[in-house]
This record gives C-alpha cells, structure tokens and sequence, in this order.
C-alpha cells in the first residue's frame, strides 16, 4: 500500500498529516473570525453598501477592527490581532496533532481512494483542453455581462450569498473528471466571479476594498464549512467501504 501511496505521489509521513491538520485549524479559525462579523454587527447593510456609517467589527476570541476607529492610525489592533492569531495557532497544533497521530489509518484510506481514481482516471472524460478554455471563456463572458447588464444590489448578494455553491456546482457536475482537471476549471471561474463582483459593485459605487471584505466574509465560511463536511463524509465513506470489503473477504475465507 506504501508504493501505491508513492505512486501517486502522497507523502505519508506524519509531519504532512500534522500541516494539513494545522493549515484546516487555521481555516477553522478564520471561519469563526468571518462569522464574528455578522454577530458583532449592528446589521448587515454595510457589506451591500445601503449603510456605510452603521456600526461593524470583526474578531475572535477579541475583537480586532471595528469601523469608524483609527486605532491611532493603524487598521487593527495588532496586540488584538496576534492574540487572535496565537489562538489559530494553537487551535491549527492541536488538530495537526490529532491528525497526526491517524497517519496510518489515514495514508490507507486515501491510498484506496486514489488508487481506485487512478483506474477511473483512465477512463474517457467528458472535458478536453478546448472544453476547458471554451468553459472559461463562458465565465468570463458571464463575469463581463454581470458587470455591464446587471449593475444590481440583487446581484452583488447572489455572488455574496451563493458564489460558492454555484462554482462547485459548475466544476462538480462534469462526471469522471480528475479532481486537477476540476481545480484547473475552478480557479479560472473563482476569478471571474470575483471580478464580475467587483465590477458590480463599482457601478453601484461601493468601494473595491468593502466588496473583497464582503467575499472573504461571505465565502470563507461557507467554503471552509462545506469543505469540511466534504472531507469528513469522503473519510466516513471510504472507512464504511473498507469495513464492508473487509467484512466480504472474512465471508469468504470462512
């Protein structure tokens, strides 16, 4: 199972398990920091850019920005700040270390699963090269028509509020496609969106700052959250699929 791990590439040492453990705490982290934003609010018009003088601030476990205050002519308050960050820190050490410790369990299961996408991959795929970039052009025709023809508060919160779920629609939906071949879709259309939300909200006269505030607020919790829920439903099916292979074999030796 080792050579098949290899094969593909994983590197299955325990320090690699204990940075993606560490780099999902602090995902986990910036996640609660985003969601802090609409709990400490007065209300959530200022991302839309109905109300740019109501009362906002951003942070968890302490608050580190709240708008209107210069903070003597900084941005944050950075002793705030690195609190925060030494909270991430630990949080990301301790669940890099959970991860750690089921580095085999883990290097067996994602060794089954690539190795079963392996044989998949060799099947034919339903996109090619022309397809990519014909699928990316249409984005960006998109992002251009939502810019010029659709300069709308509706629209700059459909991006805010569904722009996650419409890209992994838009890269998922495609079947038997390597999961590089859909990052290489996704990327591309990531941009477009954003770009489309920025030229919205430039003809609706929000400043670009408050709109790429208003992605990182609204995306980062619901792309860390479905990926999480993603990633723990891909190990609970893989640890079921083993078991049952597993139960099937004793069946059979019995």
């Amino acid at each position: 199972m080792q050579e098949e791990i290899r094969e593909f590439k994983l590197d299955d040492s325990p320090a690699k398990w204990f940075a993606r453990g560490f780099a999902s705490g602090i995902l986990l982290m910036a996640t609660i920091n985003a969601i802090s934003y609409f709990v400490r609010s007065s209300n959530w018009h200022t991302i839309m850019g109905t109300r740019p003088t109501a009362k906002e601030s951003i942070g968890f476990p302490w608050k580190m920005w709240e708008g209107g205050n210069d903070y003597s002519g900084l941005f944050v308050d950075y002793y705030r700040l690195e609190l925060n960050v030494l909270v991430g820190i630990v949080v990301g050490v301790l669940l890099g270390s959970c991860v750690a410790a089921n580095t085999s369990r883990l290097n067996r299961l994602v060794g089954d699963e690539l190795t079963r996408s392996g044989d998949g991959a060799r099947q034919r795929i339903q996109f090619s090269l022309k397809g990519l970039m014909i699928a990316t052009c249409l984005a960006a025709v998109a992002a251009m028509l939502a810019t010029r023809y659709a300069a709308h508060r509706g629209t700059l919160f459909g991006i805010y509020a569904v722009g996650p779920l419409t890209l992994v629609a838009f890269v998922m939906l495609p079947r038997r496609l390597r999961w590089q071949t859909r990052v290489w879709i996704l990327v591309p259309a990531t941009l477009c969106l954003i770009a489309a939300a920025i030229g919205v909200g430039a003809n609706l006269k929000i400043d670009f700052d408050r709109v790429l505030m208003a992605i990182f607020l609204c995306w980062t919790p619901q792309s860390a959250l479905a990926a999480m829920a993603l990633t723990a439903w891909w190990l609970w099916a893989m640890a079921k699929d083993q078991s049952e292979s597993s139960e099937s074999i004793d069946e059979v030796l019995a």
